[in-house]
């Protein structure tokens, strides 16, 4: 069994997430309490800038996903939702580890023998440790690539 994980305050999007938090809760504050919400596009603004936090918070949770790959299967895990998906390995075809868009820095899709596409946004996951998944993947005899740069 290996475990690929890193902390989250080990990961590239912490400590712009926590400027952001800083900036808009400051903004938030400022608008509220020293105005006083004397206008109409003040309001907007704050109640914007509180969706954008609370958005961009939720998001950033869901992403954080890491692998487990043991003998027989593949477990994606969330620590902080709890959320537990496995996927056997010989019901896996291929695999691609790509650019995870706007929802994480990186994902995995698996392709199922059945013709299945499955998604997961894997962002606790270390860049360094692509190369080693996808060999493990290769020696059980699935189609891996990616499209990162590995270290």
């Amino acid at each position: 069994m290996r475990t690929f994980r890193q902390k989250f305050t080990q990961n590239h999007f912490f400590y712009p997430l926590v400027a952001l938090y800083i900036a808009s809760m400051l903004a938030i504050i400022n608008i509220f309490h020293l105005d006083n919400c004397n206008s109409y596009v003040e309001i907007v603004v704050a109640c914007w800038l509180f969706f954008v936090v609370l958005y961009t918070g939720l998001v950033i949770i869901y992403a954080c996903n890491y692998l487990i790959i043991t003998d027989t299967k593949v477990i994606i895990r969330n620590p902080y939702t709890h959320r537990h998906e496995e996927l056997y390995l010989n019901n896996i075809k291929r695999i691609t580890i790509i650019h995870g868009g706007a929802h994480g820095d990186k994902s995995i899709l698996f392709q199922t023998t059945n013709g299945e596409k499955v998604k997961y946004v894997i962002s606790l996951v270390r860049n360094h440790d692509i190369k080693e998944i996808i060999e493990i993947f290769k020696t059980n005899n699935i189609d891996a690539e990616t499209n990162l740069t590995v270290d």
